[in-house]
């Protein structure tokens, strides 16, 4: 039991590696009673709980859960709750210069995720006034956000009337996109609603020049013959047993054993195992035993990948369907472009279009563009969460500037490799 003065919140509620990032961040005792009574809360304040603790507050809010528990993940917990009462979302006015300026690899998810909590209460109208007034940074992304909601409606609702549009955020597993545009409004005589999944990217004037694009989790769904899941546990499973229990021993603290096969191949593809919760724990905890996990799951990619084959069939028609009747709101200086993806054959791989460079597999696709597969653990290097993040593969400045010759298009040698590909976006060249 966390003791706050005269609060007290249950641990089982909390993730015990953010238990004191907690105390310390909420030293106000009104700030945690607020949360905890779900008076207020942003996504970061919701990541402070594990799931029975998300659980506990979807319960005393009647969201309904429809999805097996087991199945639903936290991040999709939090997208309920936050879906479910925007308004009850605390964001600072000063949020704003987070927003604008780029963030450290290692707050990229953080951040982002506060840039699409900005997006979805600015477009639903639950910003207080006096940010735009305070703050003329908010204004400006108000008035570019409604300059990309016209852009939408020009292409795909041109003819409807008095449209009310409100957005919900989405992410997680099992979506590939960010957010679910509702429109409702008239189409001639009859009501008309209409709904679009709405992907956003930040830093990039194209999708071709967005680089990640998909992180698809079991990659062993696209292998053929050996699985990546079954290589670990036979043949590293027992070096990382071994080594958390000689750390585990050093300071007289109750050894681990080794999770039964088929609960690990069954369970291992999401962000929090049971069978390896221990195992995260105290990769959380001690430096050692989390270095020892990154060298075994460098070495076991490694090792793999000279003996697996791209399933390149299965992987094309996977990245064709969740790309599929996505439209894009693409933010860069400071404005939202709309784009749309004309042509699914830069997701189609060659056959015989790939080429191994662990942990990436290069593979080159029907438009002659460059994928970036890479195999790699989503949440502690081999604890728990394999997967795959996908990327365009961009060339390099020199065969940028190869390109721009080959097709005739004026441009200056001193330009940058963004300002080069912005050209070529510009004249529709795939590269």
């Amino acid at each position: 039991m966390a003791d706050f003065g005269n609060i007290k919140l249950d641990d089982k509620y909390i993730e015990s590696n953010i238990l004191k990032k907690f105390i310390t961040k909420f030293t106000n005792i009104e700030d945690i009673e607020n949360i905890y009574n779900k008076k207020i809360y942003t996504t970061e304040d919701l990541k402070c709980f594990n799931k029975k603790g998300l659980q506990d507050l979807c319960n005393k809010k009647n969201i309904k859960i429809k999805e097996n528990t087991k199945e639903i993940t936290n991040k999709e917990l939090i997208n309920r709750l936050t879906n479910f009462d925007s308004k009850n979302i605390k964001i600072h006015i000063n949020d704003i210069e987070n927003f604008i300026k780029k963030s450290t690899k290692d707050k990229n998810g953080e951040i982002n995720d506060m840039r699409e909590d900005i997006i979805l209460n600015i477009i639903n109208k639950n910003i207080p006034l006096k940010y735009y007034k305070k703050n003329s940074k908010w204004e400006d992304l108000r008035k570019a956000l409604n300059e990309w909601i016209i852009r939408i409606k020009e292409k795909e609702f041109p003819r409807m009337k008095d449209e009310v549009i409100k957005f919900e955020k989405k992410g997680g597993r099992k979506n590939s996109y960010d957010f679910i545009m509702k429109v409702s409004g008239k189409s001639g005589r009859n009501n008309s609603e209409k709904e679009y999944k709405i992907e956003f990217k930040y830093n990039t004037n194209s999708i071709e020049g967005a680089p990640q694009f998909s992180s698809p989790s079991n990659p062993d769904k696209y292998f053929i013959g050996e699985k990546y899941v079954k290589y670990y546990y036979d043949n590293y499973l027992d070096k990382i047993v071994k080594k958390a229990n000689e750390v585990l021993e050093k300071d007289n603290k109750d050894l681990l054993g080794k999770p039964d096969r088929d609960v690990y191949i069954e369970t291992i593809n999401n962000n929090n195992p049971l069978c390896m919760v221990k195992y995260k724990e105290l990769g959380e905890q001690n430096k050692e035993f989390s270095t020892y996990c990154n060298e075994q799951s460098k070495k076991s990619i490694n090792e793999f990948m000279k003996k697996c084959e791209l399933n390149t069939g299965s992987l094309s028609e996977y990245l064709c369907e969740s790309q599929k009747d996505k439209h894009y709101m693409l933010y860069h200086n400071g404005t939202f472009i709309y784009d749309k993806n004309k042509n699914n054959d830069i997701y189609k791989i060659k056959r015989g279009g790939v080429i191994i460079k662990a942990p990436n597999f290069i593979c080159e696709t029907v438009s002659n563009n460059k994928l970036e597969v890479m195999l790699r653990w989503k949440n502690g290097n081999g604890i728990a969460y394999p997967a795959f993040q996908i990327s365009r593969k961009i060339p390099i400045k020199k065969d940028l500037i190869k390109l721009l010759k080959n097709n005739n298009i004026e441009f200056s040698t001193k330009s940058l490799v963004a300002d080069l590909r912005s050209l070529l976006d510009k004249n529709g060249i795939i590269y």
